[in-house]
């Protein structure tokens, strides 16, 4: 038992310390007639434009356009 605790302790810590390498970003993303926000994580030496694609435009957290208004998503049917 305690084998399995260590283990599971020391995942958790690896994991808690990989993500620190993650860059938070916010999305405007479209979901049919409907642009909400979401928060979306990069590596952090990538820009949160390299997460963009036909339903979802990523923006720094400083850039944050607050409810997406007047962020232009297209939105393939």
């Amino acid at each position: 038992m305690k084998k399995i605790t260590i283990t599971l302790l020391m995942l958790a810590a690896i994991a808690t310390l990989n993500s620190c390498d993650l860059k938070s970003c916010y999305c405007c993303v479209s979901t049919g007639e409907v642009v909400h926000e979401e928060e979306s994580y990069t590596e952090d030496d990538k820009s949160c434009s390299t997460l963009n694609n036909s339903k979802q435009i990523c923006m720094e957290r400083h850039e944050r356009i607050p409810g997406c208004e007047g962020v232009a998503v297209s939105y393939k049917k």
